[in-house]
């Protein structure tokens, strides 16, 4: 039987791999993020006022919102599907590296979409930075437990790995959160 004097033994001898599990799982935050965040922009007044939401019948704005959200679930499989042959060629640590970029760019764009444009055209800058982040989102949901389960110590790979769920977690908890406090 381990007692908590085992357990921080454990956790002092294997700091640096708590450390790399945990910096890399930071990444999965992205997508619990994105996942809660997105829910709360579609129903800013502002949100549905200057894309014309508001004024849609109630199928056109489930199509509309049910394609805003889904644009980053197919950019995230197309950044899924791309690690195989990026990681190959590159490693694992680059790639994620980029992905986290990718991730950020598409960000930016999602937020400055609609800045001095027509509907029409905000509308594809949304979509497109959608997908590009999506892309970002699934490279590192790929390569982030690969990168992790090869660069921990069996005794602890399990822990570290788990530690991916629940940054996932967290980026959810953290983006509703601030919906509610809003």
């Amino acid at each position: 039987m381990m007692g908590y004097k085992t357990e921080l033994d454990n956790l002092f001898q294997y700091r640096n791999a708590y450390a790399l599990a945990f910096s890399a799982s930071m990444g999965s935050i992205f997508y619990g993020w994105d996942i809660g965040l997105i829910g709360g922009i579609l129903s800013l007044p502002s949100f549905q006022q200057y894309f014309g939401v508001d004024k849609m019948s109630a199928g056109a704005k489930a199509n509309l919102n049910g394609n805003i959200v889904s644009i980053l679930q197919a950019g995230s499989s197309f950044g899924a599907l791309s690690t195989g042959y990026i990681s190959g060629r590159f490693g694992r640590k680059n790639p994620l590296l980029v992905s986290g970029l990718i991730y950020i760019i598409g960000s930016v764009i999602q937020t400055v979409s609609g800045i001095g444009s027509s509907q029409a055209v905000a509308l594809r800058v949304l979509y497109f930075s959608r997908f590009l982040g999506g892309f970002g989102v699934g490279m590192s949901t790929a390569l982030i437990p690969s990168y992790v389960s090869e660069c921990t110590p069996k005794a602890i790979r399990g822990r570290c790995t788990g530690l991916i769920q629940v940054a996932n977690n967290i980026g959810m908890m953290l983006s509703c959160k601030i919906w509610s406090a809003s």
